[in-house]
């Protein structure tokens, strides 16, 4: 007897345990909060892309105005530093993506980019050496925007946003 009272509580727990792989149901709220997250996401990679297409074709006259480097030199320079963001950029995509799961996309985000931000303000009067290592700088933390696919496809894929 002392079997079957044991084996129909077992029953009766397992049937009164919620099942672990039942979907939640997301309210309006969050439909409301993922469709936020997705166009801020959406509106910071546009923004990004279109600053970045423009910094980059202007940047060399810049060096040449203010930075009084001649064309040879100031495209040097250029092109210097458009390798080491984009070097840094590919190192740490994988770094940052892992980080933006574990601490949250919005922090990473936000700290990434007022540390470009910083960055960006000063080149104003930076010598040739900062140039180049502030772009690679620049790029480690603009491994960032790793977190903006990742929002997006958290969104698609109908998963939380972290952070």
């Amino acid at each position: 007897m002392a079997s079957e009272a044991t084996a129909l509580t077992a029953v009766e727990a397992a049937a009164a345990a919620p099942e672990a792989s039942a979907p939640t149901k997301i309210d309006d709220v969050s439909l409301d909060a993922l469709d936020a997250a997705r166009g801020c996401a959406y509106a910071v990679f546009f923004s990004l892309s279109v600053a970045w297409g423009i910094w980059a074709e202007v940047y060399t006259f810049f060096l040449e105005g203010v930075g009084g480097y001649g064309p040879d030199h100031a495209a040097a320079i250029s092109s210097y530093s458009l390798l080491v963001y984009a070097s840094g950029q590919c190192v740490m995509m994988p770094v940052l993506g892992a980080l933006s799961d574990r601490c949250g996309r919005r922090a990473l985000l936000l700290g990434a980019f007022t540390l470009d931000a910083a960055f960006m303000a000063s080149y104003a009067y930076a010598s040739e050496a900062w140039w180049i290592s502030a772009s690679a700088l620049m790029g480690l933390l603009d491994g960032s925007w790793v977190a903006c696919h990742a929002i997006i496809a958290d969104h698609v894929a109908g998963g939380g946003v972290g952070g």
